[in-house]
């Protein structure tokens, strides 16, 4: 006989399944328009409702007036499995659209970053908490639309961010490792 927390627990579980099988039909039903790969729509889409609900590895996902994921934010925690993000780098290469990329408390390292240089539409990579170092900015100096890059409590140096931004001097390198005044600015 089940108890009452774990009756609600059950029930929990079996509405998260529901809303991603629910979530994957209305993916897969899109118009054609969308260009974005359905399976990695699905796969973002059921880490999120999964994720969101037991708050350890929030995810959100934001669209463009079109629908197709323009901004993908994630929230980790050092407890999940490195094949799991490993994946979703090289995963969400097939996502055209994507502009906005942070990423706050994994393992990502520099290696992981060649996915990134296969996003040409990015803007904006925010990496925090993780052990990306100088050597990971050269995945990054192929990127033609990247505007904005932020590396806080990582390994980055300020000298090779300026060694970075001499080869994209369009790109803003966001402060980290002051107060915000050492941010490199973007030449317009």
């Amino acid at each position: 006989m089940l108890d009452q927390q774990q009756r609600q627990q059950s029930f929990a579980v079996a509405a998260a399944v529901v809303s991603t099988i629910a979530t994957g039909y209305f993916i897969l039903r899109q118009p054609s328009a969308i260009r974005d790969e359905p399976g990695v729509v699905f796969l973002l889409e059921a880490m999120q409702a999964h994720h969101n609900e037991d708050l350890r590895y929030p995810i959100e996902v934001q669209r463009n007036q079109q629908g197709q994921i323009d901004e993908i934010w994630f929230y980790l925690d050092k407890t999940r499995d490195d094949f799991t993000v490993r994946y979703i780098f090289r995963e969400m290469t097939k996502l055209p659209s994507l502009e906005k990329l942070v990423i706050t408390g994994s393992d990502v390292n520099d290696d992981d970053l060649r996915w990134v240089r296969n996003m040409p539409s990015l803007k904006s990579l925010s990496v925090q908490w993780s052990p990306i170092t100088d050597a990971g900015l050269k995945h990054l100096e192929e990127l033609p639309n990247l505007q904005e890059v932020g590396f806080y409590s990582t390994g980055v140096t300020y000298e090779r961010a300026r060694e970075f931004h001499a080869k994209m001097p369009h790109c803003r390198f966001l402060d980290s490792w002051c107060c915000g005044c050492m941010t490199i600015e973007a030449e317009r």
